[in-house]
């Protein structure tokens, strides 16, 4: 069964879900005490409407929109293998509650599209850089009052520019396509877009006691990219061990191994993989980019105005300088 918590909803809209300056420096939040045993997961609105269907399980990018994605990489030619999205479900990547799961539940893409095809990378010491390429390569800037799948539609085509301004070829693949199939192919990329930009992202909390015969992995890098077959993947699945065996082997105490996992600098999360069959509770979670949005438009820009993403940074870092002046 999966709920909301009316109380935990509460406590998050107060702590992170305002557009404030706080909000924007608040990277973790952990809402319980020591005696309360919880994993949390961050997931966006796309793959809540399969959560609302089917819980937590069997989660994954759909087949069509999978296949949108594989060419999307092909024709940008950025990082790592997305192009196995939607092969091997399920994994849901869990993590202490106050550690890394804020940053996760905070964006409409999952990683694997915004940092191996979108490029959200950008300068390390920001949390949420918002796609400036190059140094040497004019940025993306956010418009107020734009979607976040236009913004983000913005991004995909600067990176087609940028290849075309190099005098390299569009491709699919290894052949290239005309002008007629590029636009054909945008407008299938926007609806892929407007699916993961929309809905509400949220956080989902699962008692540890109920998860202890889940098998658990610190990297499942290998299904995570779908790279196993059927039978292997069943037989690495029957190599993992349960969260229970993991917890035995460390720490020995539940309360030990979250606690060892809120002090860990790790960012990343523990993937779990079987039915979740446990009561789940959630809280809805505003993204970063709604955030940013609200938080501009409170402060003197209008629909249609350009951010410069240098303000943008400001947010998150340099607070002698967060006032905007408009």
């Amino acid at each position: 069964m999966i709920e909301k918590d009316l109380n935990l909803q509460k406590i998050y809209d107060e702590n992170v879900n305002v557009p404030n300056e706080k909000t924007f420096l608040t990277k973790k939040f952990d809402p319980f005490g020591e005696n309360e045993l919880y994993f949390v997961t961050g997931q966006n609105g796309y793959f809540n409407k399969q959560i609302e269907s089917n819980g937590l399980n069997h989660v994954k990018v759909e087949q069509d929109d999978a296949l949108v994605l594989t060419m999307l990489h092909s024709l940008v030619l950025r990082y790592g293998s997305p192009s196995n999205y939607g092969k091997i479900d399920s994994i849901i990547y869990v993590a202490a509650p106050g550690t890394l799961e804020l940053s996760y539940a905070r964006q409409s893409f999952p990683s694997g599209i915004l940092e191996d095809i979108l490029g959200w990378q950008g300068d390390k010491k920001y949390p949420y850089p918002w796609y400036t390429f190059a140094n040497n390569v004019e940025s993306v800037d956010l418009i107020a009052g734009e979607s976040e799948s236009d913004y983000w539609m913005r991004v995909v085509q600067k990176l087609v520019d940028i290849k075309k301004e190099k005098g390299k070829p569009i491709l699919f693949e290894d052949k290239e396509i005309t002008e007629e199939q590029l636009s054909n192919f945008m407008t299938k990329v926007r609806g892929v877009f407007s699916k993961f930009c929309t809905g509400t992202n949220r956080l989902y909390f699962l008692p540890i006691d109920q998860l202890l015969d889940n098998k658990v992995s610190y990297f499942a890098e290998g299904i995570r990219e779908g790279k196993l077959s059927s039978e292997e993947y069943e037989v690495k699945l029957a190599s993992m061990s349960t969260l229970k065996q993991t917890i035995d082997s460390t720490d020995g105490d539940t309360g030990a191994f979250i606690e060892r996992l809120k002090s860990s600098e790790s960012q990343w999360g523990i993937a779990m993989l079987g039915d979740i069959e446990c009561p789940v509770r959630y809280v809805d979670i505003k993204t970063t980019y709604q955030l940013l949005q609200e938080y501009f438009l409170s402060h003197g820009y209008n629909e249609g105005d350009t951010i410069d993403y240098k303000e943008i940074y400001r947010l998150f870092e340099d607070k002698e300088h967060q006032e905007i002046d408009r």
